[in-house]
């Protein structure tokens, strides 16, 4: 148990509701409570939270699915790691190893990052 109150942050995006909420030992009223559904601030503050809610995508969003499979892909294409082969005057590079995620696939992500903001 932390010493000072904090707080509340729902770790989700996209939330939809909230169902039931107990702060400190205290039942509130789930509608009087103030969230933001795109970031998970809450109006709330405490040391020990209980809190019910609803959240998420009603369908997977088509650019995670897209990032998903070319990271698939990846990984069959070069399950070893291996950038390059060549053999005899035909060399192949390969633009994507081992499905790991490349410094663009973090800004393709960044929408779906979750955490406070500044």
């Amino acid at each position: 148990m932390r010493p000072f109150s904090e707080a509340v942050w729902l770790p989700a995006m996209q939330i939809e509701a909230i169902a039931s909420v107990t702060i400190d030992g205290t039942t509130l009223t789930p509608a009087n409570v103030d969230f933001d559904p795109d970031t998970g601030w809450t109006s709330l503050c405490g040391r020990r939270v209980n809190l019910t809610f609803t959240a998420g995508h009603e369908a997977i969003p088509e650019d995670l699915v897209t990032l998903t499979l070319e990271l698939a892909a990846g990984a069959l294409g070069s399950p070893l790691g291996i950038s390059r082969e060549q053999a005899g005057a035909v060399s192949v590079t390969f633009t994507r190893t081992s499905g790991a995620l490349q410094p663009a696939d973090h800004a393709r992500l960044a929408a779906y990052k979750l955490g406070r903001l500044p």
